[in-house]
């Protein structure tokens, strides 16, 4: 593990462990999640990403989140029913996930070399984690782990 990504691993670590220490899956409500969770000037991407999800996403459809952390962006996924992946480097922080979102398994799993076979997914989602990874590499995972006809969003 190279040290910038060393350093984002035990970051979000740290704060899963924080939020686990304050008994995290007290707060479920709507606006500790997505774009409601972000500050107004910041929101705006986040909107975006969720219309699409709403739009995209359906109940019969296998999707993988990427980079989902303690699960801020994931409550977007889990709304459409459809079978959702949420995938983190940091098991603490998907403990939390866990906590907080009870219709979706996780998977500790580094962008870089994703743990799962090719032509998986019938979507792939990420809200501001791929500058996490080498591009290249995340990338190739990405197209790899997308069924032919898949979707990135």
């Amino acid at each position: 593990m190279d040290i910038d990504k060393k350093d984002e691993f035990l970051r979000y670590d740290r704060r899963a462990e924080s939020l686990l220490k304050k008994n995290a899956d007290a707060s479920k409500r709507a606006a500790s999640f997505g774009s409601n969770s972000i500050p107004p000037i910041f929101r705006a991407p986040y909107q975006h990403y969720e219309k699409c999800i709403a739009k995209n996403i359906y109940p019969q459809q296998k999707v993988l989140e990427l980079g989902a952390g303690t699960g801020s962006h994931t409550f977007a996924l889990a709304k459409t029913g459809a079978s959702v992946i949420a995938s983190d480097i940091s098991n603490r922080s998907l403990v939390v996930l866990a906590m907080r979102i009870n219709n979706v398994k996780t998977a500790v799993a580094d962008i870089e070399m994703l743990p799962f076979k090719s032509d998986t997914f019938d979507a792939v989602c990420c809200a501001g984690c791929l500058s996490y990874g080498e591009p290249e590499l995340v990338d190739t995972e990405i197209k790899r782990v997308l069924r032919p006809g898949g979707s990135f969003i």
